[in-house]
């Protein structure tokens, strides 16, 4: 049996985990198409759950238990979604979450992120306190449990976004006594739209164990045929970043727009790359009711922690032909509390 406490722990670590994520949206043709898939990817998502909990002995299944939670708000245009959230363990040092987005007033939209990080080494049975430590440390002891790879998947439709993260080790850029500040940074960083590779890193000269973090190699669509091609070289993790001239400045982004609303949660930016493709993203902090919350006053740069509300992120691209990518995320009130 799971305890109540425990049920808690495991919805705040899908917040946890899921707020940490990029997000998804698009519509279909058929109205019985769109149930039909619907019911296929809530099938799936269960019987993930469940051939993992096939798989494994008695202490095992405890750890793949699965915890799912459903709610249904107003996004932050005007649309009706339900949101449904689900939480496994595929193995003993993998934590998996999927989240499904639908929106009947669109014809039974569906938009879906799956989220695939895995750790340093096998996570315990009790999760409780991981999700604050896994991407680092700000003044507190150093995570026994970190990220090392990352794989998210969005999707709406015939639509994709894909991250791939991996080689992650704790790179530390203060210590005082057992207080460290240190971040997990990776080592290969891939994104892809509809499988096209658009911004790719790479790090050199990096030594873990001499607590090195060398330099980045980054590769964007190159002008005459989009193959991802070494525009730049980055040095610096935190505070001051340099950057080492162009290697090929017919590979560099001809276009970086960014803008914050002065007075509610809303990020925007947009990249468009040398051949002429773009991807865009929009951040908001919403109520149930779809309304962008304001901005602290008195501190108007400050975001808010995502258990003030609701988490939407809308991604567009050129390659999605006028369509979007919209992912809400809902925080209950066991996860307000426990985080």
């Amino acid at each position: 049996m799971i305890n109540r406490e425990d049920e808690m722990m495991k919805k705040l670590m899908i917040t946890v985990v899921v707020g940490l994520l990029v997000f998804t949206a698009q519509s279909f043709a058929s109205r019985d198409e769109l149930k039909d898939e619907l019911k296929e990817l809530r099938r799936e998502a269960r019987e993930g759950i469940k051939a993992e909990r096939s798989q494994a002995n008695g202490a095992r299944e405890l750890r793949a238990e699965d915890s799912e939670g459903g709610r249904t708000v107003i996004d932050v245009r005007g649309n009706r979604v339900r949101v449904e959230k689900y939480l496994s363990r595929p193995a003993d040092n993998q934590i998996r979450v999927v989240v499904l987005n639908t929106r009947p007033g669109l014809a039974d939209r569906v938009d879906q992120v799956n989220w695939t990080g895995t750790f340093n080494q096998d996570l315990p049975l009790d999760l409780r306190g991981i999700g604050r430590g896994m991407w680092g440390s700000r003044g507190g002891p150093r995570p026994e449990y970190y990220i090392t790879n990352v794989l998210r998947v969005a999707t709406s439709g015939d639509n994709s976004l894909t991250v791939t993260r991996d080689g992650g080790w704790l790179y530390t850029f203060a210590k005082l006594g057992e207080r460290e500040w240190c971040l997990v940074i990776f080592n290969n960083e891939l994104l892809t739209i509809n499988g096209i590779g658009k911004i790719e890193r790479e790090r050199i000269n990096y030594d873990i164990d001499l607590n090195l973090p060398g330099m980045v190699k980054i590769y964007y669509p190159h002008r005459d045929d989009s193959v991802l091609t070494h525009a730049l070289t980055r040095i610096g993790v935190t505070g001051q970043i340099i950057w080492l001239g162009t290697e090929d400045a017919l590979a560099l982004p001809t276009k970086h727009e960014w803008e914050r609303e002065p007075n509610e949660h809303h990020l925007r930016d947009k990249l468009v790359f040398a051949d002429g493709t773009w991807i865009s993203r929009d951040r908001y902090l919403i109520d149930d009711e779809g309304h962008v919350l304001e901005r602290d006053a008195d501190d108007p740069g400050h975001w808010l922690p995502f258990w003030r509300g609701n988490r939407e992120i809308i991604h567009g691209a050129s390659e999605f032909d006028g369509e979007t990518i919209d992912i809400v995320i809902t925080p209950g009130p066991a996860e307000e509390v426990g985080y």
